[in-house]
Protein backbone atom coordinates (compact mmCIF):
# COMPACT_ATOMS: atom_id res chain seq x y z
CA UNK A 1 0.00 0.00 0.00
CA UNK A 2 1.14 3.45 -1.08
CA UNK A 3 0.20 7.19 0.24
CA UNK A 4 1.42 10.13 -0.58
CA UNK A 5 3.58 12.42 1.63
CA UNK A 6 6.75 15.15 1.22
CA UNK A 7 9.60 14.06 0.46
CA UNK A 8 12.07 13.34 3.67
CA UNK A 9 9.22 14.07 5.81
CA UNK A 10 9.86 11.46 8.04
CA UNK A 11 13.48 12.72 8.85
CA UNK A 12 11.64 15.65 10.44
CA UNK A 13 9.21 13.71 12.46
CA UNK A 14 11.80 12.12 13.99
CA UNK A 15 13.11 15.23 15.44
CA UNK A 16 9.83 15.72 17.01
CA UNK A 17 9.31 16.09 20.97
CA UNK A 18 6.29 13.33 20.15
CA UNK A 19 8.20 11.02 18.36
CA UNK A 20 10.77 10.75 20.62
CA UNK A 21 8.14 9.46 23.07
CA UNK A 22 6.63 7.15 21.72
CA UNK A 23 7.76 3.11 22.08
CA UNK A 24 9.52 1.70 19.32
CA UNK A 25 6.08 -0.03 17.79
CA UNK A 26 4.58 3.24 18.46
CA UNK A 27 6.78 5.01 16.14
CA UNK A 28 6.04 3.97 12.35
CA UNK A 29 2.50 4.39 13.39
CA UNK A 30 3.05 7.79 13.73
CA UNK A 31 4.78 8.17 10.79
CA UNK A 32 2.09 6.38 8.55
CA UNK A 33 -0.54 8.49 10.68
CA UNK A 34 0.80 12.01 9.45
CA UNK A 35 1.27 10.40 5.76
CA UNK A 36 -2.07 9.29 6.27
CA UNK A 37 -3.38 13.03 6.87
CA UNK A 38 -1.44 14.31 4.19
CA UNK A 39 -2.25 11.84 1.51
CA UNK A 40 -5.84 13.07 2.45
CA UNK A 41 -5.31 16.35 1.34
CA UNK A 42 -3.56 16.09 -1.47
CA UNK A 43 -5.52 13.21 -3.05
CA UNK A 44 -9.02 15.43 -2.94
CA UNK A 45 -7.20 18.13 -4.86
CA UNK A 46 -4.03 17.06 -6.86
CA UNK A 47 -5.59 18.79 -10.12
CA UNK A 48 -6.65 22.12 -8.80
CA UNK A 49 -2.69 23.58 -8.46
CA UNK A 50 -3.03 27.53 -8.46
CA UNK A 51 0.04 28.84 -10.49
CA UNK A 52 -0.98 32.24 -9.20
CA UNK A 53 -0.64 31.26 -5.43
CA UNK A 54 1.79 28.24 -6.02
CA UNK A 55 -0.19 26.57 -3.56
CA UNK A 56 -3.13 23.61 -3.83
CA UNK A 57 -6.74 24.31 -2.96
CA UNK A 58 -7.64 23.88 0.72
CA UNK A 59 -9.43 21.45 1.30
CA UNK A 60 -11.98 19.98 3.95
CA UNK A 61 -11.35 16.39 5.71
CA UNK A 62 -14.03 14.11 6.94
CA UNK A 63 -13.66 14.42 10.85
CA UNK A 64 -15.34 10.99 11.10
CA UNK A 65 -12.59 9.16 8.85
CA UNK A 66 -9.30 11.00 10.41
CA UNK A 67 -11.30 9.57 13.78
CA UNK A 68 -11.51 6.16 12.95
CA UNK A 69 -8.45 5.91 10.94
CA UNK A 70 -5.32 7.88 12.91
CA UNK A 71 -7.51 7.88 16.24
CA UNK A 72 -9.56 10.32 18.70
CA UNK A 73 -6.71 12.18 19.46
CA UNK A 74 -5.95 13.07 15.28
CA UNK A 75 -5.19 16.83 16.01
CA UNK A 76 -2.40 15.85 17.92
CA UNK A 77 -0.98 14.75 14.43
CA UNK A 78 -2.27 18.06 12.86
CA UNK A 79 -0.62 19.95 15.25
CA UNK A 80 2.60 18.20 14.75
CA UNK A 81 2.28 18.82 11.04
CA UNK A 82 1.71 22.42 11.41
CA UNK A 83 4.74 23.25 14.21
CA UNK A 84 6.77 21.50 10.72
CA UNK A 85 5.24 23.78 8.43
CA UNK A 86 3.64 21.37 6.27
CA UNK A 87 0.22 21.98 6.67
CA UNK A 88 -1.80 24.76 7.02
CA UNK A 89 -5.24 25.39 8.62
CA UNK A 90 -7.88 27.68 8.84
CA UNK A 91 -9.62 27.62 11.80
CA UNK A 92 -12.41 29.70 10.32
CA UNK A 93 -15.42 27.63 10.39
CA UNK A 94 -18.54 27.39 11.66
CA UNK A 95 -20.09 23.85 12.45
CA UNK A 96 -23.92 22.98 13.52
CA UNK A 97 -23.13 22.75 16.91
CA UNK A 98 -22.01 26.10 17.18
CA UNK A 99 -24.41 27.31 14.92
CA UNK A 100 -27.24 25.78 17.04
CA UNK A 101 -25.98 27.08 20.26
CA UNK A 102 -25.66 30.37 19.09
CA UNK A 103 -29.24 30.47 17.76
CA UNK A 104 -30.92 28.88 20.87
CA UNK A 105 -30.05 32.19 22.31
CA UNK A 106 -31.13 34.33 20.11
CA UNK A 107 -34.52 35.39 19.21
CA UNK A 108 -33.82 36.47 15.63
CA UNK A 109 -32.33 33.39 13.91
CA UNK A 110 -29.04 33.20 12.10
CA UNK A 111 -29.40 31.50 8.61
CA UNK A 112 -26.01 30.92 7.17
CA UNK A 113 -24.36 27.96 5.86
CA UNK A 114 -22.38 26.03 8.28
CA UNK A 115 -18.55 25.85 7.03
CA UNK A 116 -15.89 23.02 7.40
CA UNK A 117 -12.32 23.55 8.41
CA UNK A 118 -9.86 23.64 5.77
CA UNK A 119 -6.78 22.51 4.89
CA UNK A 120 -3.43 22.66 2.84
CA UNK A 121 -0.03 22.00 1.89
CA UNK A 122 2.79 25.09 2.71
CA UNK A 123 4.81 26.60 0.21
CA UNK A 124 7.53 24.64 2.54
CA UNK A 125 5.80 21.25 1.75
CA UNK A 126 5.65 21.94 -1.88
CA UNK A 127 9.59 22.73 -2.80
CA UNK A 128 9.88 19.40 -0.78
CA UNK A 129 8.02 17.99 -3.44
CA UNK A 130 5.36 14.81 -3.07
CA UNK A 131 6.14 11.75 -3.16
CA UNK A 132 4.62 8.40 -2.84
CA UNK A 133 5.59 6.10 0.21
CA UNK A 134 4.86 2.69 1.33
CA UNK A 135 3.23 2.33 4.79
CA UNK A 136 5.47 1.47 7.45
CA UNK A 137 3.35 -0.77 10.03
CA UNK A 138 0.39 -3.33 9.48
CA UNK A 139 -1.71 -1.95 12.32
CA UNK A 140 -1.78 1.09 9.69
CA UNK A 141 -2.46 -0.85 7.00
CA UNK A 142 -4.91 -2.61 8.55
CA UNK A 143 -6.81 0.61 9.70
CA UNK A 144 -6.64 2.16 6.43
CA UNK A 145 -8.10 -1.11 4.48
CA UNK A 146 -11.29 -1.16 7.25
CA UNK A 147 -12.23 2.61 6.94
CA UNK A 148 -12.30 1.92 2.87
CA UNK A 149 -13.80 -1.37 2.89
CA UNK A 150 -16.75 -0.22 5.50
CA UNK A 151 -17.44 3.04 3.36
CA UNK A 152 -17.58 1.01 0.12
CA UNK A 153 -19.50 -1.59 1.71
CA UNK A 154 -22.08 1.57 3.08
CA UNK A 155 -22.13 3.09 -0.79
CA UNK A 156 -22.37 -0.18 -2.51
CA UNK A 157 -25.62 -1.25 -0.15
CA UNK A 158 -27.10 1.98 -1.65
CA UNK A 159 -28.66 0.91 -4.90
CA UNK A 160 -28.13 4.31 -6.48
CA UNK A 161 -24.34 4.48 -5.43
CA UNK A 162 -24.11 0.74 -6.04
CA UNK A 163 -25.25 2.11 -9.83
CA UNK A 164 -22.24 4.90 -10.00
CA UNK A 165 -19.56 2.44 -8.60
CA UNK A 166 -20.22 -0.02 -10.69
CA UNK A 167 -19.98 2.41 -14.02
CA UNK A 168 -16.83 4.05 -12.85
CA UNK A 169 -15.48 -0.34 -12.81
CA UNK A 170 -16.73 0.10 -16.61
CA UNK A 171 -13.93 2.07 -17.86
CA UNK A 172 -10.73 1.44 -19.70
CA UNK A 173 -7.94 3.79 -20.61
CA UNK A 174 -6.36 4.04 -24.01
CA UNK A 175 -2.28 4.65 -23.35
CA UNK A 176 -2.21 5.31 -27.09
CA UNK A 177 -4.50 8.06 -27.50
CA UNK A 178 -3.26 11.11 -29.27
CA UNK A 179 -4.90 13.74 -27.10
CA UNK A 180 -3.69 12.31 -24.01
CA UNK A 181 -0.28 11.24 -24.97
CA UNK A 182 0.12 15.55 -25.85
CA UNK A 183 -1.69 16.39 -22.84
CA UNK A 184 1.01 14.19 -20.64
CA UNK A 185 4.01 15.85 -22.47
CA UNK A 186 2.82 19.73 -21.95
CA UNK A 187 4.07 20.07 -18.56
CA UNK A 188 7.65 19.58 -17.02
CA UNK A 189 7.38 16.36 -15.17
CA UNK A 190 9.10 17.91 -12.36
CA UNK A 191 6.06 20.45 -11.58
CA UNK A 192 2.96 20.17 -10.08
CA UNK A 193 1.26 19.81 -13.09
CA UNK A 194 3.27 17.48 -14.86
CA UNK A 195 3.83 14.92 -11.85
CA UNK A 196 -0.03 14.87 -11.72
CA UNK A 197 -0.56 13.97 -15.29
CA UNK A 198 2.52 11.40 -15.15
CA UNK A 199 1.32 9.98 -11.94
CA UNK A 200 -2.54 10.05 -13.43
CA UNK A 201 -1.70 8.65 -16.43
CA UNK A 202 0.52 5.39 -14.74
CA UNK A 203 -2.50 4.69 -12.41
CA UNK A 204 -4.88 4.67 -15.49
CA UNK A 205 -2.63 2.40 -17.45
CA UNK A 206 -2.86 -0.13 -14.20
CA UNK A 207 -6.55 0.55 -13.07
CA UNK A 208 -7.09 -1.22 -17.10
CA UNK A 209 -5.96 -4.48 -15.40
CA UNK A 210 -8.60 -4.55 -12.81
CA UNK A 211 -11.05 -7.12 -12.95
CA UNK A 212 -12.43 -7.78 -9.22
CA UNK A 213 -14.33 -4.97 -6.91
CA UNK A 214 -11.30 -5.52 -4.21
CA UNK A 215 -8.77 -4.80 -6.86
CA UNK A 216 -10.11 -1.13 -6.38
CA UNK A 217 -10.96 -0.61 -3.31
CA UNK A 218 -7.46 -1.64 -2.33
CA UNK A 219 -5.78 0.89 -3.86
CA UNK A 220 -6.10 4.35 -2.31
CA UNK A 221 -6.36 6.00 -5.59
CA UNK A 222 -9.53 5.35 -6.19
CA UNK A 223 -12.15 6.75 -4.07
CA UNK A 224 -15.38 7.71 -3.90
CA UNK A 225 -17.66 9.80 -1.86
CA UNK A 226 -21.07 12.23 -1.96
CA UNK A 227 -20.73 15.36 -0.57
CA UNK A 228 -23.53 15.52 2.57
CA UNK A 229 -24.14 19.35 1.70
CA UNK A 230 -24.83 19.64 -1.72
CA UNK A 231 -25.12 15.55 -2.63
CA UNK A 232 -22.26 16.02 -5.78
CA UNK A 233 -20.49 12.56 -6.28
CA UNK A 234 -16.82 12.71 -6.26
CA UNK A 235 -14.84 10.00 -7.55
CA UNK A 236 -11.92 8.91 -9.36
CA UNK A 237 -12.65 10.18 -12.77
CA UNK A 238 -13.85 13.31 -11.70
CA UNK A 239 -10.10 14.13 -10.64
CA UNK A 240 -8.40 12.93 -13.87
CA UNK A 241 -7.54 15.78 -16.82
CA UNK A 242 -10.23 16.64 -19.65
CA UNK A 243 -7.56 15.18 -21.86
CA UNK A 244 -7.67 12.23 -20.56
CA UNK A 245 -11.16 11.48 -20.51
CA UNK A 246 -11.42 11.80 -23.94
CA UNK A 247 -9.55 8.48 -24.14
CA UNK A 248 -11.72 6.22 -22.14
CA UNK A 249 -13.71 3.76 -23.80
CA UNK A 250 -15.67 0.89 -22.07
CA UNK A 251 -14.10 -2.12 -21.25
CA UNK A 252 -16.33 -4.16 -23.71
CA UNK A 253 -14.39 -1.85 -26.30
CA UNK A 254 -17.29 0.29 -26.98
CA UNK A 255 -16.90 4.22 -27.85
CA UNK A 256 -18.43 6.68 -24.96
CA UNK A 257 -19.43 9.89 -25.49
CA UNK A 258 -20.21 12.79 -22.52
CA UNK A 259 -23.12 14.78 -22.43
CA UNK A 260 -22.15 18.16 -21.23
CA UNK A 261 -25.07 21.12 -19.81
CA UNK A 262 -23.39 24.22 -21.40
CA UNK A 263 -22.06 26.74 -18.60
CA UNK A 264 -23.90 24.54 -16.16
CA UNK A 265 -23.34 27.15 -13.35
CA UNK A 266 -24.25 30.29 -14.40
CA UNK A 267 -27.50 28.48 -16.20
CA UNK A 268 -28.44 27.19 -13.22
CA UNK A 269 -28.56 30.01 -10.99
CA UNK A 270 -29.83 32.42 -13.34
CA UNK A 271 -33.25 29.87 -14.23
CA UNK A 272 -33.46 29.53 -10.31
CA UNK A 273 -33.07 33.34 -9.80
CA UNK A 274 -35.85 33.89 -12.65
CA UNK A 275 -38.03 31.31 -11.31
CA UNK A 276 -38.34 33.76 -8.57
CA UNK A 277 -39.48 36.77 -10.55
CA UNK A 278 -43.02 37.04 -11.91
CA UNK A 279 -42.44 39.87 -14.29
CA UNK A 280 -38.91 40.32 -16.22
CA UNK A 281 -37.17 43.39 -16.26
CA UNK A 282 -34.86 44.33 -19.13
CA UNK A 283 -31.73 43.25 -17.80
CA UNK A 284 -33.83 40.13 -16.36
CA UNK A 285 -34.67 39.42 -19.94
CA UNK A 286 -31.35 39.94 -21.34
CA UNK A 287 -29.99 37.54 -18.68
CA UNK A 288 -32.64 35.23 -19.90
CA UNK A 289 -31.48 35.62 -23.67
CA UNK A 290 -27.90 35.11 -23.04
CA UNK A 291 -28.26 31.81 -20.61
CA UNK A 292 -30.56 29.85 -23.27
CA UNK A 293 -28.26 31.16 -25.98
CA UNK A 294 -24.31 30.31 -24.05
CA UNK A 295 -23.83 34.14 -24.35
CA UNK A 296 -23.47 34.68 -20.97
CA UNK A 297 -19.20 34.56 -20.59
CA UNK A 298 -18.96 36.09 -23.54
CA UNK A 299 -21.23 39.15 -22.37
CA UNK A 300 -18.83 39.77 -19.61
CA UNK A 301 -16.00 40.10 -21.97
CA UNK A 302 -17.58 42.42 -23.89
CA UNK A 303 -18.27 44.64 -21.04
CA UNK A 304 -15.13 44.28 -19.98
CA UNK A 305 -13.96 45.39 -23.30
CA UNK A 306 -16.07 48.81 -22.53
CA UNK A 307 -14.14 49.71 -19.79
CA UNK A 308 -11.17 48.86 -21.43
CA UNK A 309 -10.01 46.51 -19.46
CA UNK A 310 -8.02 44.67 -22.20
CA UNK A 311 -6.76 41.95 -19.68
CA UNK A 312 -10.31 40.67 -18.99
CA UNK A 313 -11.17 40.73 -22.33
CA UNK A 314 -8.48 39.21 -23.75
CA UNK A 315 -8.38 36.53 -21.27
CA UNK A 316 -11.99 35.59 -22.89
CA UNK A 317 -9.98 34.48 -26.23
CA UNK A 318 -7.06 33.91 -25.15
CA UNK A 319 -7.82 30.99 -21.92
CA UNK A 320 -11.63 30.74 -22.02
CA UNK A 321 -11.17 27.94 -18.89
CA UNK A 322 -9.07 30.43 -16.73
CA UNK A 323 -11.96 33.11 -18.03
CA UNK A 324 -14.94 31.25 -16.83
CA UNK A 325 -13.23 30.29 -13.38
CA UNK A 326 -12.67 34.05 -13.23
CA UNK A 327 -15.90 35.13 -13.84
CA UNK A 328 -17.12 32.26 -11.08
CA UNK A 329 -14.48 32.77 -8.53
CA UNK A 330 -14.27 36.41 -8.61
CA UNK A 331 -17.94 37.42 -9.34
CA UNK A 332 -20.60 34.74 -9.05
CA UNK A 333 -19.37 32.82 -5.96
CA UNK A 334 -16.85 35.28 -4.65
CA UNK A 335 -17.53 37.03 -0.80
CA UNK A 336 -20.19 39.29 -0.40
CA UNK A 337 -18.56 42.54 0.17
CA UNK A 338 -20.74 45.71 1.09
CA UNK A 339 -18.45 48.12 0.21
CA UNK A 340 -19.49 48.31 -3.89
CA UNK A 341 -16.12 50.45 -4.07
CA UNK A 342 -14.11 47.42 -3.02
CA UNK A 343 -15.62 44.92 -5.17
CA UNK A 344 -13.57 42.76 -7.79
CA UNK A 345 -13.65 43.64 -11.42
CA UNK A 346 -15.82 40.71 -12.48
CA UNK A 347 -18.55 41.22 -10.23
CA UNK A 348 -18.66 44.75 -11.25
CA UNK A 349 -18.84 43.58 -14.70
CA UNK A 350 -22.02 41.31 -13.73
CA UNK A 351 -23.40 44.10 -12.26
CA UNK A 352 -23.52 46.34 -15.09
CA UNK A 353 -24.93 43.69 -17.41
CA UNK A 354 -27.35 41.67 -14.46
CA UNK A 355 -28.21 44.64 -12.12
CA UNK A 356 -30.96 42.79 -10.71
CA UNK A 357 -29.65 39.32 -10.63
CA UNK A 358 -26.22 40.17 -9.41
CA UNK A 359 -28.49 42.22 -6.64
CA UNK A 360 -30.23 39.19 -5.86
CA UNK A 361 -27.05 37.25 -5.20
CA UNK A 362 -25.99 39.71 -3.09
CA UNK A 363 -28.33 39.60 -0.94
CA UNK A 364 -28.14 36.06 -0.61
CA UNK A 365 -24.62 36.26 0.39
CA UNK A 366 -25.51 38.66 2.96
CA UNK A 367 -28.19 36.67 4.81
CA UNK A 368 -26.84 33.33 3.88
CA UNK A 369 -22.74 33.43 3.67
CA UNK A 370 -21.25 33.68 -0.01
CA UNK A 371 -21.09 30.00 -0.33
CA UNK A 372 -24.92 29.19 -0.06
CA UNK A 373 -24.87 30.26 -3.73
CA UNK A 374 -22.94 27.82 -5.30
CA UNK A 375 -23.87 25.41 -2.62
CA UNK A 376 -27.28 25.77 -4.05
CA UNK A 377 -26.60 25.50 -7.84
CA UNK A 378 -24.80 22.25 -6.98
CA UNK A 379 -27.91 20.23 -5.57
CA UNK A 380 -29.67 21.17 -8.54
CA UNK A 381 -27.02 20.03 -10.38
CA UNK A 382 -26.86 16.71 -8.32
CA UNK A 383 -30.92 16.37 -8.41
CA UNK A 384 -30.32 16.77 -12.74
CA UNK A 385 -27.42 14.34 -13.05
CA UNK A 386 -27.24 12.14 -10.44
CA UNK A 387 -31.10 11.43 -8.11
CA UNK A 388 -32.69 12.20 -11.80
CA UNK A 389 -30.20 9.27 -13.51
CA UNK A 390 -29.43 7.22 -11.29
CA UNK A 391 -32.63 6.50 -9.40
CA UNK A 392 -34.53 4.42 -11.94
CA UNK A 393 -31.49 3.05 -13.65
CA UNK A 394 -31.01 0.01 -14.74
CA UNK A 395 -28.61 -2.71 -12.39
CA UNK A 396 -26.15 -3.13 -15.59
CA UNK A 397 -26.36 0.35 -17.38
CA UNK A 398 -23.59 2.40 -17.86
CA UNK A 399 -23.55 6.20 -16.92
CA UNK A 400 -20.47 7.75 -15.65
CA UNK A 401 -21.52 10.86 -13.69
CA UNK A 402 -18.61 13.80 -14.01
CA UNK A 403 -20.57 16.80 -12.02
CA UNK A 404 -22.18 18.58 -14.99
CA UNK A 405 -21.95 15.91 -17.63
CA UNK A 406 -22.46 12.51 -17.99
CA UNK A 407 -20.23 10.12 -20.13
CA UNK A 408 -22.25 7.17 -21.60
CA UNK A 409 -21.90 4.72 -24.33
CA UNK A 410 -21.95 6.55 -28.15
CA UNK A 411 -24.98 4.57 -28.74
CA UNK A 412 -27.09 5.59 -25.91
CA UNK A 413 -26.52 9.13 -26.04
CA UNK A 414 -29.54 10.21 -27.59
CA UNK A 415 -31.58 8.47 -24.69
CA UNK A 416 -29.33 9.69 -22.04
CA UNK A 417 -29.91 13.38 -23.48
CA UNK A 418 -33.65 13.00 -23.49
CA UNK A 419 -33.76 12.06 -19.88
CA UNK A 420 -31.30 14.54 -18.92
CA UNK A 421 -33.47 17.10 -21.04
CA UNK A 422 -36.68 15.79 -19.22
CA UNK A 423 -34.29 16.30 -15.39
CA UNK A 424 -33.81 19.99 -16.42
CA UNK A 425 -37.21 20.96 -17.57
CA UNK A 426 -39.06 19.27 -14.28
CA UNK A 427 -36.68 21.75 -12.64
CA UNK A 428 -37.46 24.43 -14.82
CA UNK A 429 -40.57 24.20 -16.46
CA UNK A 430 -40.40 27.49 -18.20
CA UNK A 431 -37.40 26.00 -20.75
CA UNK A 432 -38.83 25.07 -24.19
CA UNK A 433 -35.57 24.11 -25.82
CA UNK A 434 -34.00 22.03 -22.94
CA UNK A 435 -32.00 19.89 -25.36
CA UNK A 436 -30.60 22.67 -26.47
CA UNK A 437 -28.59 23.20 -23.95
CA UNK A 438 -26.18 20.50 -23.92
CA UNK A 439 -23.04 19.92 -25.96
CA UNK A 440 -22.39 16.41 -27.12
CA UNK A 441 -18.99 15.14 -27.51
CA UNK A 442 -17.89 11.70 -28.83
CA UNK A 443 -14.62 10.00 -27.63
CA UNK A 444 -12.73 8.79 -30.51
Amino acid sequence: MYLRSIRNLDKEIKETALYKEKRPTSKPVLIDRCNYLLNSIISINRKKFKEKTGKYKPVPLNSRQLKEVLGRNYLGIVNVLQELDIIEVNHSYLSKATLKATNSKRKKKIKVEVTSKTYSLTHKALDKGIIKVGVLSERMEGKINAYRKKTFKEYLNNPMHHKIINSTMQVNFNSENKEAIEATQQYEANTPKGQFYNETFTELEEINNYTTTSEYIDNTNYYYMQSQKVDRVYHYYTTIPKAYRQALRHKDDSKLGEIDLSNAQPLIIGLEYLNSKTTLTRSDKLLKEDLLNANFYKRIAEQALKNEDYDIADLFTSDYSKFKAMVLGEGLYFNYIPDFKKIKKAEIYLLECYPNFILYLRNKKRLNGYKSVSHEAQRIEAKIFITGIFTDLKENDFALPVHDSLIVRKDEVKKYLKKLAENLTNQFPTLTNAKELFKIKTYE
